[in-house]
């Protein structure tokens, strides 16, 4: 017998998730890829499992149950043991250009500042015509698990996956930078608790008192996972560090301050990275040196790539008083090349708690 979960979630920010034309979908197949990226992130022996749990590199389909109840396929690796459907009533819209990005503008001219619109610039570059679903929405996902519905180590990966894209992460279109934040304000098991016992494991933080009270729920979710999957040793695999990961180095940081409005708590944090970003010493007196050059004064090479790489790659440096300019790629070791780009390593969101939105 199918198992089937239904989780319930409440958009907190602009959600700028569509189809191929941009116009507003909830996509089931950009669902299953965040399940994906999260499984990733939590499971340091992923390139073992990752196949088995969310569709593999043998012959297949993936499939994924569409709004209308019809499945669909698209060819993929191998079937997943589970279906997924986004459900939703009509959601209403909201355009960029309706948004009154103007109320948060400081300064004049070229030194004008704006959180908001800095972390959602690209939303601004056809006109503001871009439509995302509006937040305070609600829409659930269905996840039907077909086989293996005994298999503890995939209802973990299922769990895991599905809590950590609702609490730490995001869905669509600049979604590491704090739009298409999103609460999960329910789960449930239709069979039944004790057909999913893993989701009794994981606390809903949507429903956490205060912001103490939540890191003690989130810290309590990273000791589950590290139960469910072991330490994360990132010597376990010679790729260990393909993908970002919540290995030894991940860091979370919970903002004490609360807002009541989704674009006041943008706009806080959106400053917060710009202003960051403005203050560039070391990182532009380091590459000025570098292109300097040996040959003249004060010039040396660089020991480290900037600390800005942090941000996401390329990165390119100009300087009216130097010569030329120098862009910092991402490079394959295996391949011997560049790569074309490199995501942000930093994840902005937005976190409901009291009534209340905290930057996470």
């Amino acid at each position: 017998m199918a198992i089937s979960l239904k989780l319930k979630f409440k958009i907190l920010t602009p959600l700028f998730l569509g189809n191929a034309f941009q116009k507003p979908e909830l996509r089931p197949p950009a669902f299953k890829g965040l399940l994906r990226f999260w499984y990733r992130a939590v499971s340091a022996d992923y390139y073992e499992k990752e196949a088995k749990f969310f569709g593999g590199t043998g012959q297949g389909e993936d499939l994924f149950l569409q709004n209308n109840g019809s499945a669909s396929s698209s060819r993929g690796e191998g079937q997943s043991p589970f279906l997924l459907r986004a459900v939703a009533n009509s959601l209403k819209t909201i355009r960029w250009q309706d948004l009154d990005l103007h109320r948060f503008d400081e300064g004049r001219g070229f030194k004008t500042r704006n959180g908001l619109k800095y972390l959602g610039y690209p939303f601004g570059m056809d006109g503001g015509k871009r439509i995302a679903f509006k937040p305070g929405e609600i829409f659930d996902l269905r996840l039907v698990v077909v086989r293996d519905q005994e298999n503890e180590e995939l209802r973990q990966a299922i769990a895991a996956s599905c809590w950590l894209m609702a609490h730490a992460g995001g869905a669509g279109s600049r979604n590491r930078r704090g739009f298409g934040s999103f609460a999960l304000t329910g789960w449930e098991c239709e069979q039944g608790g004790d057909a999913f016992p893993e989701l009794k494991a994981l606390p809903l933080l949507s429903s956490a008192a205060s912001p103490a009270k939540w890191r003690d729920g989130f810290e309590n979710a990273m000791n589950q996972f590290r139960r469910w999957f072991g330490p994360f040793d990132t010597k376990r695999a010679s790729n260990a560090f393909a993908h970002p990961h919540l290995g030894p180095n991940f860091t979370w940081i919970l903002s004490e301050q609360g807002f009541t409005e989704w674009d006041q708590a943008m706009n806080a944090i959106g400053r917060k990275l710009q202003d960051f970003r403005l203050q560039i010493a070391p990182d532009d007196q380091e590459v000025k040196n570098y292109l300097k050059g040996p040959e003249r004064t004060g010039g040396r090479p660089l020991k480290n790539a900037p600390s800005r790489v942090t941000f996401g790659l390329p990165l390119t440096f100009r300087f009216s008083s130097q010569r030329g300019n120098v862009t910092f790629m991402p490079y394959d070791e295996r391949q011997k090349t560049t790569r074309e780009r490199q995501g942000s390593l930093l994840f902005l969101r937005l976190t409901s708690i009291a009534d209340r939105l905290h930057p996470l």
